[in-house]
């Protein structure tokens, strides 16, 4: 059961993740990395994320961007 909710959530959102890293490093081979590295983080904290849409999709790209600026050196601040 946990696999295919990880297979659908990666389908799902894999996109909207490698884009977000795309943005934020414009290295194709980062932004690979960035976004197993955010499904990884998925998996491993999967028992206590909410299974609430919303709150999921902030939650990828907030680590999309956690990611992105420790590989990259990019960070954003809310304005």
């Amino acid at each position: 059961m946990k696999e295919d909710k990880i297979r659908e959530l990666v389908e799902t959102y894999s996109d909207m993740v490698m884009r977000s890293a795309y943005q934020n490093c414009f290295h194709k081979s980062d932004s690979e990395d960035i976004t197993q590295e955010v499904f990884i983080k998925l998996l491993e904290n999967m028992e206590r994320l909410k299974d609430d849409e919303g709150y999921l999709k902030a939650r990828l790209i907030r680590v999309t961007a956690s990611l992105s600026s420790i590989r990259c050196g990019f960070w954003t601040t809310a304005s």
